[in-house]
């Protein structure tokens, strides 16, 4: 590596994390939607199915969020995906092991 490193200081860091934390909720939202769609047999169409999704919605996101912020980073970190998050790449931030 023969770029000058800079450091990451915390606006960098929390912006990686706004936009991290936006990709993870509109994942968290699809999964939700997906597996909402799955347990009514379609798209809510009726103010009881509403209320009963909401309900359940309600019981379910706290850990489905959790789930897929998991899945996101362990997925991010991975070689494959390039070891940064989407957050990290539109910030530029890369962890460097520091040398002696």
């Amino acid at each position: 590596m023969n770029e000058r490193l800079i450091h990451a200081g915390f606006l960098r860091r929390l912006g990686a994390f706004v936009i991290d934390a936006g990709v993870i909720l509109v994942l968290a939202t699809a999964v939700f939607w997906i597996w909402a769609s799955r347990v009514l047999g379609g798209i809510p169409q009726t103010p009881t199915e509403l209320a009963w999704l909401l309900d359940a919605g309600q019981a379910v996101a706290p850990g489905l969020f959790i789930a897929t912020g998991i899945a996101y980073t362990v997925a991010c970190w991975t070689p494959f995906l390039g070891g940064r998050t989407v957050g990290m790449r539109q910030v530029s931030i890369v962890v460097a092991r520091q040398t002696p």
